[in-house]
């Protein structure tokens, strides 16, 4: 998990070349340290620095992009060859996307599924590849909503959350509906996530309803 995120404003094409620099100023703010880990396998051009056990992920990106609008957003990605690392600019667009869309769904109800998944997902142990990002939750909670009515108990969303997570296709995409070029999917192992829904639904839902119900009011 990551502690902090630190913006830099250079192209990520660049970034070695600005690590020393960056390092020092991390130093003056954390600093010494004898314990230093830096991660170049990155995705969405986070690299990860553990520094004294404090995961920071530099965001090196260019400020001219993080200030686009969302129509100049998805022209940038589109000209871009290789736009991985553009999904890190995307992220104050996913935040508005799923705003926007819990708010038309219903607030209450769409929130409400998204802490409870959020919260069961938190509670359950998973390999580093595993756990599910929580973006990829708030998609799949408003595909959920997106198909069942209004009259639906917590219970009736907990259990459609699940079949909707079964029913997914191995090769399926889950797209980035802030970001059309990427696939949320790839973020995490999906089959070890869909063995969950499996088994979930193969017990009571009531029971694991009320008792995820029970633990997050705690």
């Amino acid at each position: 998990d990551i502690d902090s995120v630190v913006g830099l404003n250079v192209n990520p094409d660049h970034f070695p070349d600005h690590l020393p620099e960056t390092l020092l100023k991390l130093h003056a703010v954390l600093g010494k340290t004898d314990d230093l880990e830096i991660q170049f396998q990155t995705q969405f051009a986070l690299h990860v620095v553990s520094w004294n056990g404090i995961n920071v992920a530099l965001f090196p990106v260019p400020l001219e992009l993080l200030n686009l609008d969302h129509q100049s957003f998805l022209q940038t990605v589109d000209r871009t060859s290789n736009p991985d690392w553009l999904s890190a600019v995307g992220a104050k667009h996913q935040v508005r996307f799923v705003r926007e869309e819990i708010n038309r769904l219903g607030a209450d109800r769409t929130n409400r599924l998204i802490q409870l998944i959020k919260y069961w997902v938190s509670s359950q142990r998973w390999s580093k590849h595993n756990k599910p990002k929580s973006y990829a939750i708030e998609l799949l909670v408003l595909r959920v909503m997106n198909t069942i009515t209004g009259g639906q108990t917590i219970l009736g969303m907990l259990r459609m959350f699940w079949v909707v997570v079964l029913g997914v296709k191995s090769e399926e995409k889950l797209l980035d509906l802030a970001n059309a070029r990427n696939n949320v999917f790839d973020s995490f192992e999906w089959d070890a996530f869909a063995q969950h829904a499996s088994k979930i639904l193969m017990k009571n839902i009531r029971v694991f309803g009320n008792s995820l119900v029970d633990q997050h009011h705690e």
